[in-house]
């Protein structure tokens, strides 16, 4: 049962922490000396157990060399969390050389036996083309296995790639219903990109609150789409009373923390304009120069004006 591979390790770890606590090093080295002769003896939970032990440094000197040599041994014994974890250590080059090709590999085997983290990262890998041979509709497939068992950011990329046509045929109605599965489980990006639907109108009737609810969700969690699209939601009325301090609040924000160059542009404009913010053009300057830098031309096209009309603010 996957679900108890998954847990028992955590389980084991949970009370090597408490022993830890309060037992002096002596002890927790017996501890880990009592896990290795289980794993010496063939014992695949203590393998993967004393990989999950070193890798994490808690109780003894984190080793990645060592969690490796643990989850190498348990990963030959066909333990799928092993594979999966052991493909993280090639992929960040972690107690072994970087090796994506191998990473790779352990992703795919992990998968195969139906581990739905292992499934999403080979899709990632087939995406980018990390390890293996870039390839579109491959990756759509285990995204989408990935995603029908339940793994969130791959119902984000189903939806994406739905929406997109990316390795599948362009398929709205598929890319609504995937974000919307993957943005009630709290996707940021999927919360975002459904709003933009609503939004729009795409595969659904236009609705202005709903798309107001999913970007002021992604945008809580500091998603810029969600932020960018609130904002313009505050500033134009829409599924809300306008409220231009609102839609002020939320650009800069963005274009402080984000450090979003349309963020920036529009925080820059609001000064301008002194819309929900006392009119400051040498505030104009300092955010259109940040947007410019970042090469958003709008930001760039607009400086050369405001220098041309108020020559004193750009000094």
């Amino acid at each position: 049962d996957i679900m108890k591979k998954i847990f028992l390790p955590v389980l084991v770890f949970l009370v090597l922490l408490v022993q830890v606590t309060y037992a002096n090093s002596k002890n927790t080295n017996n501890i880990v000396e009592k896990y290795k002769i289980l794993a010496n003896s063939g014992e695949i939970d203590a393998m993967f157990s004393l990989g999950i032990i070193y890798s994490t440094g808690d109780g003894v000197i984190q080793d990645y060399k060592e969690a490796f040599k643990w989850f190498f041994m348990a990963a030959n014994k066909d333990d799928i969390i092993s594979q999966y974890n052991l493909a993280i250590l090639y992929k960040d080059g972690l107690g072994v050389e970087k090796n994506q090709q191998e990473a790779y590999r352990n992703f795919l085997k992990s998968a195969n036996k139906g581990y739905k983290e292992a499934a999403y990262m080979v899709g990632l890998a087939l995406e980018k083309g990390d390890g293996v041979d870039k390839n579109l509709n491959q990756a759509f497939s285990w995204f989408l296995k990935a995603a029908k068992a339940g793994q969130n950011q791959s119902e984000y990329k189903v939806a994406k790639m739905y929406r997109q046509g990316e390795g599948v045929a362009k398929n709205n109605t598929e890319a609504f219903n995937w974000y919307k599965i993957s943005a009630e489980k709290g996707n940021a990006l999927s919360q975002a990109n459904l709003g933009l639907m609503y939004k729009l109108g795409v595969a659904t009737q236009k609705n202005y609150g709903e798309a107001l609810k999913w970007f002021e969700k992604a945008a809580n969690q500091k998603n810029v789409i969600g932020q960018l699209n609130l904002a313009s939601m505050y500033q134009a009325g829409l599924g809300t009373q306008k409220n231009l301090k609102e839609a002020f609040k939320i650009y800069q924000e963005a274009a402080n923390e984000g450090n979003n160059a349309n963020a920036q542009f529009n925080t820059g404009l609001m000064y301008l304009k002194g819309e929900g913010v006392e009119k400051d053009s040498s505030k104009t300057f300092e955010y259109w120069t940040k947007s410019s830098e970042q090469g958003y031309e709008v930001a760039t096209n607009n400086l050369k004006i405001l220098c041309k009309e108020i020559p004193q603010v750009c000094k």
